[in-house]
């Protein structure tokens, strides 16, 4: 091994010179990690760089949608957005969670990979509440059971944002936050996990027959990049024309595809681990994996494969059964 030893005043100073300026990167890294977050063009970029009133991502698992809404929040309340204009007067910002729990386990990630030091944080009964230099503020709260929208009654925020989906009746009394001066603008960063959700009927199927009017589909894979599973991309030759790309409700920007695949920072060893996990049904596990809306609410608990492969055993067989005498099925033969 070669030793890596300076042989001149001038080569000990250029190596000390080259430390500091490590040393100092690495502290400025912790201090403001928000500068090293590169947005990805599987649909972050697209959400950041969205006017509409209201943004949806609706992808699935491993996506990273906290992160993305965590620097929506972060890029209005310290004023650096570089994707576009936001109010120049100290933000008011609400960030509402599931619960308490759920938030306290997030705060780290957030501070670690997007506030750092530019944002102090006082805890407080809702939530908390973070800082920033200017005055704007992030208030952390917890919007859970039948009522807690009466906790944001008056409130006229310039931000709010919802890490999963929110109660039916929290979204409609946020909704009537947005007026005068202060024209609120919403974020919701959820994956569809429970079947039926009100969001489906109350924002994504709007936004979508709007675009199906237009003669459009809902997503075409040569209309936008993809990222293979060695971590390259492949990006349209021509892009195409589908509601995803096109985006052009009136208020409401919906982002519905994607997943563990779409994150720069997941490898094979991820795309395996998510592969290999038990869902409740085909549906529920395309919408983990790939994000959207599916409803498997009545299906069969059992396996659908299963239950096709006995349904043709027993047409093999033609068995057959003549009725039901007082509650119980009767008379099992082997049909003529």
């Amino acid at each position: 091994m070669v030793a890596m030893t300076p042989e001149t005043e001038l080569d000990l100073r250029r190596l000390q010179e080259a430390i500091l300026v490590v040393e100092y990167w690495r502290q400025r890294g912790l201090a403001r990690p928000s500068e090293t977050y590169r947005p990805h063009r599987l649909g972050q970029l697209q959400f950041h760089e969205s006017e509409h009133t209201i943004r949806c991502l609706f992808p699935g698992n491993g996506f990273g949608k906290t992160r993305c809404i965590a620097e929506e929040v972060h890029a209005w309340c310290s004023h650096s957005c570089r994707w576009q204009n936001t109010p120049e007067w100290p933000i008011q910002a609400v960030w509402l969670a599931r619960n308490r729990k759920q938030f306290a386990l997030l705060r780290d990630q957030l501070e670690v990979e997007t506030f750092g030091d530019e944002a102090e944080y006082t805890s407080g009964e809702a939530g908390g509440v973070y800082t920033w230099e200017d005055g704007s503020k992030l208030h952390l709260g917890v919007a859970a059971r039948s009522g807690d929208w009466k906790k944001w009654e008056g409130i006229n925020p310039d931000l709010v944002v919802f890490d999963e989906l929110p109660r039916q009746d929290v979204w409609r009394e946020m909704m009537m936050r947005r007026r005068v001066r202060k024209k609120t603008r919403f974020c919701v960063a959820a994956t569809a996990t429970s079947s039926g959700v009100w969001a489906e009927a109350e924002i994504y199927r709007p936004w979508l027959d709007h675009h199906l009017e237009q003669g459009l589909e809902l997503w075409r894979e040569d209309a936008h990049p993809t990222r293979k599973r060695d971590g390259g991309y492949v990006f349209p030759l021509v892009p195409g024309q589908d509601a995803h790309s096109v985006n052009n409700h009136p208020t409401m920007w919906v982002w519905t595809r994607g997943g563990i695949y779409s994150n720069p920072a997941a490898d094979e060893d991820d795309f395996r681990w998510y592969e290999d996990r038990k869902w409740t049904s085909d549906k529920e596990r395309e919408v983990r994996l790939w994000g959207g809306f599916a409803n498997w609410l009545g299906d069969s608990v059992f396996d659908e494969a299963g239950l096709m492969y006995l349904l043709e055993q027993a047409k093999k067989l033609r068995l057959q059964t003549p009725g039901v005498k007082q509650g119980r099925f009767v008379g099992y033969r082997r049909a003529s």
